[in-house]
């Protein structure tokens, strides 16, 4: 098990679990951005249960390379993944746990999930999401009511 990013508060506990467990945890700390696409693509499967996300870039990244991704419920991720990857409550640590199990053991499943998410993935891109944010301002100009002026 990876560990990329910055630890949370008070990780010694779930350190703990995952070593009595046989669990080999590797701590990678910061990852710079352009090691990040090797990272994800040696990966079985990138999970970011968070808690709250406001886009979870992490995932675009993962699922862009072909791999399998896990989000959960909060914020945006359910957008995010749709159906590209699996879905967990983010304090239910049984679901996480059998999430992860599931991608380690579903080869098969996973490359169809991985060739989803890289069609998905490529819908993310800053060209779309301007041209997605011009035609709401378009739209706001047009539905403006007389004698309110909009400024572009």
């Amino acid at each position: 098990l990876v560990l990329a990013g910055q630890l949370g508060w008070l990780p010694g506990g779930i350190l703990g679990k995952l070593q009595s467990a046989g669990i080999q945890v590797t701590l990678a700390g910061y990852v710079p951005d352009e090691d990040l696409p090797a990272l994800y693509a040696e990966a079985t499967a990138v999970a970011l249960p968070s808690l709250y996300e406001g886009f979870g870039m992490p995932l675009a990244e993962a699922m862009a390379v072909g791999t399998t991704v896990i989000g959960s419920t909060a914020g945006s991720l359910p957008e995010v993944v749709g159906d590209a990857g699996l879905i967990v409550e983010p304090e239910d640590t049984q679901e996480i746990a059998e999430a992860l199990a599931w991608a380690c053991g579903h080869q098969r499943e996973r490359a169809v999930l991985a060739a989803r998410g890289r069609v998905r993935a490529a819908g993310f891109s800053w060209e779309a999401s301007g041209a997605r944010a011009l035609e709401v301002l378009r739209k706001v100009g047009q539905d403006t009511p007389p004698g309110l002026a909009v400024k572009w």
